[in-house]
């Protein structure tokens, strides 16, 4: 017992270490308040309307950032190039965009499972985003959330894409159940 105590505390701590390092090379710093800040303007991002959505929370943690949106699903495998975060699948919405460093609000996730490697590749690269959230989620994205902790959330009182806009900032609250959005 006293031993798989050990384990579980020491699996924390490398998670922990692990998504420091992440946001780190992302270029994303951590405030005393626990909460994750990106490099944005935060005086103009609180001069906009605030909007606050419940949701259910799959991954726990709390990140704030600028959100990239894409009506469509995404497939990490094939969709995403995992050295660069850069969406490369023809014809998709965000083709040529890179998902590193924002909160990626996206209907679900498809393809293959193969897509959660991709994403934890990407995420080792800092070239992940920080955060998700899903109309529903899938396995395959669930998956990438749990094994690289990037808080997660679907399940919103309101539909997401229709309420996010790329370039708005958004924070996800993993540990309540709940997104802000401030208008870009």
């Amino acid at each position: 017992m006293a031993g798989t105590d050990i384990e579980n505390k020491d699996k924390g701590e490398i998670m922990a270490t692990t998504r420091r390092e992440f946001l780190k090379t992302a270029g994303v710093t951590l405030v005393a308040s626990g909460m994750v800040m990106s490099g944005l303007n935060e005086a103009a991002a609180q001069s906009g309307s605030v909007i606050r959505i419940k949701g259910k929370a799959i991954v726990p943690g709390v990140v704030k950032g600028e959100a990239l949106v894409s009506s469509m699903p995404i497939s990490f495998t094939g969709g995403m190039n995992p050295q660069t975060g850069v969406i490369r699948e023809k014809g998709h919405v965000l083709l040529g965009q890179s998902v590193a460093g924002k909160i990626l609000v996206f209907p679900q996730g498809k393809g293959s499972t193969t897509g959660s490697w991709q994403f934890w590749v990407a995420y080792k690269k800092g070239k992940a985003p920080i955060g998700l959230i899903n109309v529903k989620a899938e396995g395959i994205v669930t998956c990438s959330a749990v094994i690289t902790n990037t808080p997660m959330i679907h399940l919103l009182e309101k539909n997401p894409l229709e309420m996010i806009r790329t370039g708005d900032m958004v924070t996800i609250n993993g540990n309540e159940g709940w997104i802000e959005v401030v208008r870009a």
